[in-house]
């Protein structure tokens, strides 16, 4: 999802690729309007949900994350935190910490071989 390079405009995946387009769209508006723009990353690793953004040393113990259902938000994680963001480079940034956060083990056939699935959240408001 993120690819092999995010930085690469020919290795990125659609993540990178989504978030460039997101921040294309704004610059090509006309008229003056105001977005906020959150971002959000999550694990699942062993039927179990990580925050991939909590930072421990600064913030305490990462709170206990539960899958919750609202008529008008819709489905979201509960107790997950966000980053919010200004620019292109600042999600790149945001994306890599999380993927710094994933667990991983080599394989025979993958040397950072990822053990979980991540979820990457890109709320613009």
């Amino acid at each position: 999802m993120y690819g092999e390079d995010i930085f690469d405009e020919n290795l990125k995946g659609i993540v990178p690729r989504a978030a460039r387009q997101i921040f294309d769209h704004i610059r090509e508006q006309e008229i003056e309007v105001e977005y906020s723009i959150r971002v959000q990353m999550i694990e699942i690793y062993k039927e179990t949900l990580r925050d991939l953004l909590h930072n421990s040393n600064e913030r305490g113990p990462a709170p206990e994350l539960k899958i919750k259902e609202d008529p008008k938000r819709g489905t979201y994680v509960e107790g997950l935190s966000d980053a919010c963001i200004v620019n292109e480079e600042e999600i790149m940034s945001v994306i890599c910490t999380g993927e710094t956060m994933r667990h991983v083990a080599s394989t025979q056939l993958n040397q950072v071989s990822s053990r979980s699935h991540s979820i990457c959240i890109i709320e613009v408001i």
